[in-house]
């Protein structure tokens, strides 16, 4: 288990959706 792959994973699409809502 990575957990710091998995956090990367995680937060990179939490990142893109909080972008992409905050520019709609």
């Amino acid at each position: 288990f990575n957990f710091t792959l998995e956090t990367l994973v995680l937060f990179g699409i939490e990142n893109l959706k909080y972008r992409s809502g905050n520019s709609s």
